[in-house]
């Protein structure tokens, strides 16, 4: 089960330094198979099943779009 975040999807992203992103468990709702406009095909059924984290970054990567990824305090917390 995986959630979608692309911020560049309508246009470049770039950010002036640390940025806060929130991800509600419910769009952790997508499957391998699923097309990337859909709906989303699943979801997670057992937060104490969830032993991982998995990023995958797609798109050019090259030293005309360098890209610098940090990632710091991953939680879930409840609303």
């Amino acid at each position: 089960v995986f959630a979608r975040w692309r911020p560049w999807k309508d246009g470049p992203y770039k950010t002036d330094g640390w940025e806060t992103i929130t991800i509600p468990l419910s769009e952790f709702k997508y499957g391998k198979d699923d097309p990337e406009d859909g709906l989303g095909s699943t979801s997670i059924s057992n937060l104490a099943s969830l032993t991982n984290i998995t990023m995958m970054l797609f798109g050019p990567a090259d030293e005309a779009t360098p890209i610098q990824i940090a990632v710091d305090n991953i939680r879930i917390v409840q609303n």
